[in-house]
């Protein structure tokens, strides 16, 4: 088993969906990849991320891992598909420049769709704009912002959930 460091906690596939409430197969497809047949023919799905911990038994889950997996597991819930999922991922790493998009506090979402908040260099973050990130459209900050799930943030990422 990983051997974690004194201060911070790692976790099994298991032990995150007992945490988390989703399925731990779910977990382990997200985070290894998978393969399923269509039409005769092999297709192969890259792992949405890649887990904070691997070594050469497997991967483990650190905290940010659970704040993506919670996320995903929401829009999941809210009913969009794995290829909606996988989009808005890869978008959102794109403009944010990190493996763990969700988990920043660029990242905002009302539980149906991923919203950004993007400014230029120094721009003061009140004058940043609001994108969806299913469209790259703006959105209107003051009708999106009530609606957002709140985490607690420390130096741009996720500090307690």
């Amino acid at each position: 088993m990983f051997q974690g460091h004194k201060d911070f906690s790692v976790y099994e596939p298991a032990e995150a969906a007992l945490l988390l409430g989703v399925n731990s197969n779910k977990i382990r497809r997200w985070l290894n990849g998978y393969k399923y047949v269509r039409d005769g023919t092999q297709i192969a799905q890259p792992p949405l991320w890649s887990p904070e911990y691997v070594d050469e038994e497997g991967f483990y889950l650190g905290f940010r891992d659970l704040i993506e997996i919670r996320f995903v597991e929401a829009f999941s819930r809210a009913g969009l598909n794995r290829r909606s999922i996988r989009h808005l991922l890869v978008k959102a790493k794109e403009w944010i420049g990190q493996d763990y998009p969700l988990s920043t506090s660029q990242f905002q979402t009302d539980g149906k769709t991923l919203f950004l908040e993007v400014w230029e260099d120094g721009e003061d973050i009140d004058q940043g704009r609001t994108i969806d990130l299913r469209d790259g459209q703006h959105a209107f900050r003051s009708f999106v912002k009530p609606s957002f799930k709140d985490l607690e943030f420390e130096a741009g990422s996720v500090s307690k959930w």
